[in-house]
């Protein structure tokens, strides 16, 4: 008993490999640290470039037009196809269409907007008010058990709600 005694005193003392034993204990922490600031940077750049994508479909989608100029070589089926592959693009590739859901809602004004039963789906006509609702769900960079923030929350990723209002410009029926 003595003998275990006197041995682990040793090596309390020992201060050989203490160098090493703190640099992986310090680089652990520093790995985890760098990774959760890419992952955090990542999704707030996901959010902002959904918010850029949303305001420029919604500059197109006020002027009744099928399809943008920018489009003319391969147009979308049709309008609505049009604003969802506007916020799809306008991400410089950050966006997977796949996770991509956007709603058009049009109401007759905007005391109408919400109220069940009062709105139709589509982008609506002129003078119209619609309602655009993006949903995106965008992935961990990493995946897997060990990765921090799937076993923190469980999930697979982050889902983006955005939602918008705005009012058709006059334009003439086609």
């Amino acid at each position: 008993m003595v003998r275990i005694i006197r041995s682990v005193r040793g090596l309390a003392r020992d201060r050989a490999g203490a160098t090493i034993e703190e640099f992986a204990v310090i680089s652990l922490v520093l790995i985890s640290l760098v990774v959760f600031l890419i992952e955090g940077s990542f999704q707030l750049l996901t959010a902002a470039v959904l918010q850029y994508g949303l305001r420029e479909a919604t500059r197109f989608g006020i002027t009744g037009q099928a399809y943008p100029p920018s489009m003319a070589s391969s147009p979308p089926a049709s309008r609505e196809a049009a604003i969802t592959q506007i916020i799809a693009t306008s991400a410089m590739g950050l966006i997977n269409p796949s996770y991509l859901s956007v709603t058009l809602t049009s109401y007759s004004g905007f005391t109408t907007v919400g109220v069940a039963g009062q709105g139709t789906a589509g982008a609506g006509g002129s003078g119209a008010v619609v309602q655009y609702q993006v949903s995106y769900r965008q992935p961990w960079l990493l995946s897997g058990a060990g990765y921090f923030p799937v076993t923190a929350t469980g999930l697979s990723g982050i889902t983006f709600s955005l939602s918008t209002v705005v009012q058709n410009e006059a334009f003439p029926s086609s």
